[in-house]
């Protein structure tokens, strides 16, 4: 039990990460909210399934933190107890491990860019001028290609830098659980505090999924401008979408798997 519920803790930990930068960048797709907020005045639905996305967000990240900091306490306090030095060697994470997780943040920011000039090819109009462009120089078409090539890779490796960062915490917290050892009290608080961070992170994916759907039927017309999300924004809110909905699903594998091993040991 013990081991599978130490796994669980750690695929929860990522597919949370992964789904906070999913929520925080989904928040980001209604500001300004004033142009929002009026259409929710108009339609409540769509008001209600936005207050109900970004309070299960903001649940789950409380869930997170009181399940994770007490399971982090009892790390650090076994590790002082038996060598003050061994603290570190939890969390430590070896070069080559690192190696992958800056490639796998490179690979991430490449996709994430790739995407976005994608769909900015694909849902852009092919009539659109030059001089559409609300600011000189700003558009990519207007840029000269050895300015093009220079911001790129600034952009990319700033990212790079970024999520490395985060990966990198994300693996030694990880480390640090599966070489602890827990009892069974703290993995059952654990346990509990999954479960209702699947329940949060599913309500958060069915609100969003439902605000979408709903802004797009009541107003059509703002759903499709630029003060709305429009063609573009809208593959992007999809593309989160579907990464929450793999992230929520991740987690409500994990606690049904330490729930039936749970389960199975105390019959």
């Amino acid at each position: 039990m013990l081991s599978t519920v130490r796994r669980s803790l750690v695929a929860t930990f990522w597919a949370f990460t992964l789904f906070l930068f999913a929520w925080a960048a989904l928040v980001r797709t209604a500001d300004p909210v004033a142009p929002f907020d009026a259409v929710g005045r108009s339609y409540p639905e769509v008001a209600i399934t936005y207050t109900l996305f970004a309070h299960s967000g903001a649940i789950a990240l409380l869930a997170t933190m009181l399940g994770g900091l007490p399971i982090l306490f009892t790390v650090v306090k076994r590790a002082l107890q038996n060598n003050p030095s061994s603290v570190l060697k939890l969390f430590l994470i070896k070069p080559k491990q690192a190696l992958l997780l800056l490639g796998g943040a490179l690979i991430l920011v490449v996709c994430f860019v790739g995407y976005l000039l994608g769909t900015e090819y694909i849902f852009s109009s092919p009539t659109a001028s030059w001089g559409s462009c609300p600011v000189a120089q700003q558009c990519l078409g207007q840029q000269a290609p050895g300015l093009l090539v220079l911001n790129l890779a600034t952009s990319v490796g700033g990212l790079t830098l970024g999520i490395f960062a985060v990966l990198a915490l994300s693996a030694s917290l990880s480390l640090a659980v599966l070489r602890s050892e827990f009892g069974t009290g703290i993995l059952r608080f654990a346990l509990a505090s999954i479960g209702i961070l699947a329940l949060t992170m599913a309500t958060a994916t069915v609100a969003s999924t439902i605000w979408t759907i709903r802004l797009w039927v009541d107003a059509p017309q703002f759903a499709a401008s630029r003060s709305g999300l429009g063609k573009i924004q809208t593959a992007w809110v999809i593309a989160i979408i579907i990464v929450m909905a793999i992230s929520t699903g991740i987690t409500a594998a994990a606690f049904t798997r330490s729930l039936r091993t749970s389960l199975f040991r105390a019959a």
